[in-house]
């Protein structure tokens, strides 16, 4: 049987205007692929093959690109917003072809996560929704004073600081539906109100690499990465 994911491939992508006033976000091009080929890629590898595209601006790009998926190993089926229904109100759209479990995935994240590893701890928690954590290390621009009353204990200059960061990929048990409303947001109205209503929300924190690709000047940065990148393997193979 299908393992299944739903990607989220709708929005408008403002913060890269003006790349994305001839494209959808997920089309932008690293090295000679769109950023959604890439997620296509992880799901496929981590055995995720029945595949949902939640699709809007300019879908007919995705659409063309991509077809049926039969080019890429995967079997892709559209959901078509004519007006944006944010990351959970497109889930309801879909209700009626999700299976009981599957992977809710980002269109326009560079991510080589181990979503099978999710997806099983999840099924085996039995939670409503499973949310994959990723540690980002951050350094503070600041000297950091230590105190206590009225007295410095402690200066720590510049010290790196580590958070848990939501990466917006979940497995999801479809039982959920009930739950959301129309045009509603997984992260700000949905998983509050699952907590509120003593549902299981539970975690898993992915040591593999993640990245949202949010501005111009991170998608700029991974283009021209991934187009050295590229270079080097056409002229060497690959090897160093």
């Amino acid at each position: 049987m299908e393992n299944q994911a739903v990607i989220l491939a709708g929005g408008r992508g403002q913060r890269l205007r003006p790349y994305t006033d001839a494209a959808p976000k997920p089309m932008l091009m690293l090295g000679s692929k769109p950023i959604l080929e890439y997620t296509i890629a992880n799901l496929k590898r981590n055995g995720f093959t029945d595949i949902i595209i939640c699709a809007g601006y300019k879908h007919e790009l995705i659409e063309r690109h991509f077809g049926n998926g039969k080019r890429f190993g995967v079997s892709i089926t559209y959901s078509i917003e004519e007006t944006p229904l944010d990351t959970a109100g497109a889930l309801l759209a879909v209700k009626d072809k999700l299976k009981d479990h599957f992977v809710l995935a980002m269109a326009d994240h560079i991510t080589d996560a181990n979503l099978r590893a999710l997806y099983d701890y999840h099924v085996k928690s039995k939670a409503i929704v499973t949310i994959a954590l990723a540690e980002i290390s951050h350094i503070s621009e600041y000297g950091i004073v230590d105190v206590d009353d009225n007295s410095v204990v402690g200066f720590r200059e510049k010290p790196t600081f580590s958070s848990l960061v939501n990466t917006a990929i979940h497995a999801i048990d479809k039982r959920i539906i009930r739950h959301i409303n129309e045009r509603e947001n997984m992260s700000t109205d949905v998983i509050p109100r699952l907590m509120e209503n003593g549902e299981l929300v539970n975690y898993y924190v992915t040591r593999e690499f993640w990245k949202d690709i949010g501005t111009v000047k991170e998608y700029e940065h991974f283009r021209d990465s991934f187009a050295s990148i590229e270079v080097y393997h056409n002229l060497f193979g690959g090897k160093l």
